[in-house]
């Protein structure tokens, strides 16, 4: 079994005795591992003496392994994938596997770290301390102590058989017990064989709603963690939906070894720490997507990142600033790592061939849907079914017509809901979505009041369970919601907290409540799928829906498992036909690029932030990056470059970069006030004015109250939404001054320009004229005067008598909390690259945790577990568990009867994320401690 010369074998690995005749004269036993295909024969060599094992690995593929003399049986760790022993002392290897073998020795052998994250070497091994390996060997360390034989799946090519794409069987079993997936779609397994997703090229996918395109994704990101060993971006649309995300990853972790770090309002890292022991999975929103690629761009460390996924690709689209920060966060991942693959989920475009171009990916699209989707119109009391021709034309057929419920009060119900829903509920699930968030509470409490009286007695105790936990989670119980839940009805929009909607949908997917009105958000937000789905008018808002965002919401209707087929209604009116019309029969949307459109400052956004992080430094480095933007393939390089021009000129105009002409190459160099704009991620038109305000502020900065800190830290563009009550806001100034007290909010209103006698004239009805500066100024600090309310009453109940006292819903107050949380860790990396501002540096921090738990600091530890909600964390501190530690021991049943109304289900959730974040917290220990170790001297001083 030796090798052909022994330079081959020496070349292999260190420690090798110099001559072979020295070898062979010390080999008293040899293993021989023989493929079962021709083209490649293994061998390795166990010398007694030296107690190594050298086995090529490069193509291992059902081999045996024989010894001589016959091994007694060792022991084998599970999983299953492992080799099996037979008593002869023969092994043998599943498909797709690496092995290895060592017996113990007092013999040392170098350890060599380099080869450690070669790319090329797939295999996925639990390696001793003291080995080594290169692509194709593993040297094992002679002091390993088991005397033992491993071996496990490896290579994206070995699909199937002893292994889940790749992935430990118990991925599998985890989908299953999670999710209740048994086995992928025809569609879903063609996608993940695509020969593009095997080499790492970028790939666009779309299917119908429902149709299953998360799971492909997560199983590629799975497969990125644990078998390339890089980490994953993973880029969401909403707060909400990251939020879930987090809690769908967190079963997943420790199986694979990954950690998941959430980058949404103010959570998250920048940079985010350098991890040695494991990959990460950032889940991000949009905006901190950004901020995180260039982190990592300026730091040299894009290149770890091997996946970036994409979900709602088409919001490249949407239009304003939104649309751009996507495209600008995956131009620069583009140029900045030659690596990174980037997949997207998206509805169907009519122009999908420009993104494709843009983002230089394969498109794979299907028609799949898992349950059938029966469409109709209903005009009038008639329900129509309809097909779009060929040509574009729309074919109505009469299905039937609908007849009023006894119990609807004729124009009270001029629709006929009452008819439709009753047709499938309560054995069923319903979904209505309505224009507004008013008319969804409207619909809600007009059919409970409607509907048959029976309907309370359908899961009585488990409704009233839920509005006893609504009570605690969400420290209150909206009026609506005390009325219609008896029914099984509720409404969900923005305008309930995080809790509420939380609490609300988790009730649903357990069918304790069996219908809802919502507006369109929830098409895009988390997965609540019904069996029938009813569009209360064809207008989202007063805009007319588009034909993206019918096909969305119709989409929800249906589910595998639970129906074998769903239907959707759109009601209109006679005279809205033929607008109806027009959106059934047109394309789907186009995908057009937002960058710089519209008046906004986000193509000088993204000119500053390529000059900061020196993707480019000259006018013909510009123009080779602009070839990786969606602009550039829709708009062509000619009228992009002019538009670039003057949006640089503009830049240097304020102060942000300089620009000196070389022959016919400009330079550019940024300023000390550019880099702290775009490492801040703050808007170019508002920065200058920002730095001006931080200036002036520390001059006079009043630190006996909150509220001039709030002042500083209120986004403009939230301000300037902002429609204030004018009779509270004068009521609440006034009883400042009138009473002379306090003094300190006396002197920041006056501070900042707001007057007592232009209030009196607002909230009287006069008006009074302001220039659009000033008026910012007074939204401004009636926003926070909202924000130290809250503060001052320092708990989640808090929130319900704020939101009553200043006319808003509790789910604006939180979301503005989330904004200016978030808006604060901007500001801090603004004025940490500007000494001038040491002030705001070192005050903002701890008005930005105070802002992002709204809770007393004895509950922050609680709250930083992944899915805790802030009354749910208020019981678990009364009954003595206080830290994630403590919840971390418990077993769900010891939870269950520790804290009131808590299920099963998220008792489990909540020990599973709490330990996930113990670990975490453990390993970032561990991980300093080494980092520490390795900077200690290797003298004594």
């Amino acid at each position: 079994g030796m090798p052909p010369s022994c330079s081959e074998l020496t070349s292999a690995c260190t420690g090798m005795p110099p001559s072979c005749s020295e070898l062979t004269s010390a080999c008293t036993a040899h293993f021989h591992l023989q493929q079962e295909t021709e083209d490649d024969i293994l061998t390795g060599l166990c010398p007694e003496d030296l107690n190594f094992t050298i086995f090529n690995c490069s193509k291992l593929s059902n081999c045996s392994a024989i010894s001589s003399p016959p091994l007694a049986s060792p022991t084998f760790p599970q999983p299953p994938c492992l080799a099996h022993v037979i008593p002869n002392g023969s092994l043998t290897f599943p498909p797709g596997s690496v092995a290895f073998h060592s017996t113990p020795t007092k013999r040392p052998v170098v350890d060599v770290d380099d080869f450690f994250d070669l790319a090329s070497f797939e295999g996925d091994m639990d390696i001793p301390a003291g080995s080594s390996r290169n692509k194709e060997t593993i040297l094992l360390s002679p002091g390993y102590q088991g005397a033992s034989v491993e071996a496990k799946s490896h290579g994206l090519e070995k699909l199937g058989g002893h292994s889940f794409y790749g992935l430990p069987v118990e991925v599998q079993q985890c989908l299953e017990k999670e999710r209740g997936v048994k086995k992928l779609y025809e569609w879903q397994d063609a996608c993940l064989r695509l020969k593009s997703v095997s080499q790492g090229k970028n790939l666009i996918y779309s299917s119908p709603t429902s149709g299953g395109k998360t799971l492909v994704a997560e199983i590629l990101v799975f497969q990125q963690t644990a078998v390339k060993k890089k980490d994953v971006l993973v880029i969401l649309p909403y707060v909400s939906i990251v939020q879930e995300k987090v809690r769908d990853l967190l079963p997943f972790s420790p199986l694979l070894g990954f950690a998941v770090e959430e980058y949404a309002g103010s959570k998250g890292r920048i940079p985010p720490k350098r991890r040695r022991r494991k990959r990460v999975v950032y889940v991000a929103t949009i905006e901190k997507a950004t901020g995180l690629t260039n982190s990592l761009i300026e730091a040299g460390r894009i290149d770890s990142i091997g996946l970036v996924v994409v979900d709602e690709l088409h919001m490249l689209g949407e239009g304003g600033a939104r649309g751009a920060t996507l495209e600008m966060c995956l131009a620069k991942i583009m140029f900045a790592s030659g690596n990174t693959q980037v997949v997207g989920m998206s509805a169907t475009l009519s122009n999908m061939a420009e993104v494709a171009q843009f983002l230089r990916a394969e498109v794979y699209t299907n028609n799949f849907r898992p349950v059938e989707l029966r469409e109709y119109i209903k005009m009038g009391c008639g329900l129509y079914s309809f097909t779009v021709e060929k040509d574009r034309s729309v074919h109505f057929d009469h299905e039937h017509s609908i007849s009023s419920q006894s119990q609807s009060k004729g124009p009270a119900d001029p629709d006929q809901l009452c008819s439709l829903v009753s047709e499938v509920i309560p054995h069923s699930s319903c979904l209505i979505f309505c224009p507004t968030k008013r008319n969804c509470q409207n619909v809600a409490l007009l059919l409970s009041s409607s509907l048959p009286r029976p309907l309370v007695e359908v899961k009585r105790e488990s409704r009233l369970s839920l509005l006893k936990l609504l009570s605690i989670e969400a420290s209150g119980v909206c009026p609506i919601l005390a009325q219609t839940i008896p029914y099984g009805i509720a409404y969900h929009h923005s305008g309930l907290t995080s809790d509420e909607r939380r609490a609300i949908e988790e009730a649903y997917l357990q069918r304790t409540l069996c219908l809802l009105t919502c507006t369109s958000t929830l098409a895009a937000g988390v997965n609540l799928p019904a069996k029938r789905v009813i569009l209360r008018s064809p207008y989202v808002g007063t805009q007319l829906i588009s034909h993206s965002q019918y096909k969305q919401m119709v989409g929800r209707a249906g589910r595998s498992g639970l129906c074998e087929s769903g239907d959707s209604i759109l009601i209109l009116q006679p005279s809205e036909k033929e607008k109806v019309v027009a959106i059934l029969s047109s394309p789907f949307d186009r995908c057009v690029s937002s960058l710089g459109e519209d008046g906004s400052h986000t193509l000088h956004s993204l000119l500053l932030s390529l000059v900061g992080l020196k993707l480019v430094g000259n006018s013909k480095q510009l123009c080779g990056f602009l070839q990786h933007t969606l602009q550039w393939v829709q708009l062509g390089q000619e009228l992009l470059m002019v538009r670039c021009k003057e949006a640089l000129g503009q830049l240097a105009t304020l102060g942000y970069i300089t620009m000196m002409e070389e022959g016919e190459i400009v330079l550019y160099t940024i300023t000390k006030l550019g880099t702290a704009t775009y490492k801040g991620c703050l808007p170019v038109d508002t920065a200058h004015q920002t730095y001006k305000e931080g200036l002036k502020a520390q001059e006079y900065l009043v630190l006996s109250t909150d509220l001039h800190l709030l002042y500083l830290v209120t986004p403009p563009d939230i301000a300037h939404t902002l429609q204030p009550n004018w009779m509270m806001y004068f009521q609440t100034v006034g009883c400042f001054q009138m009473t002379r007290g306090p003094a300190d909010d006396i002197k920041v209103a006056e501070l900042v320009g707001v007057s007592l006698g232009v209030l009196s004239k607002m909230a009287t009805g006069m008006g009074a004229k302001m220039s659009p500066q000033l008026d910012v100024v007074y939204r401004r600090l009636y926003l926070a005067l909202i924000l130290k309310a809250l503060l001052v009453l320092k708990s989640s109940s808090g929130i319900w008598s704020v939101a009553e006292r200043f006319t808003c819903s509790r789910g604006f107050l939180q979301n503005t909390l989330h904004s200016v949380a978030a808006y604060i860790s901007c500001l801090v990396r603004f004025a940490e690259e500007l000494p001038e501002l040491w002030a705001l540096h070192l005050l903002l921090p701890s008005l930005s945790k105070r802002l992002t738990h709204f809770a007393s600091i004895d509950l922050v530890p609680l709250l930083e577990v992944p899915g805790m909600k802030q009354g749910r964390a208020q019981q678990l501190f009364f009954a003595g568990i206080r830290t994630p530690q403590q919840l971390a021991c418990l077993s769900v049943g010891e939870l269950c009867e520790t804290v009131e109304h808590m299920y099963p289900g998220s008792a489990a959730k909540l020990i599973q994320a709490s330990k996930a974040l113990v670990t975490e917290q453990v390993e970032a220990l561990y991980e300093e401690a080494e980092e520490l170790m390795a900077l200690r001297p290797s003298h004594p001083l």
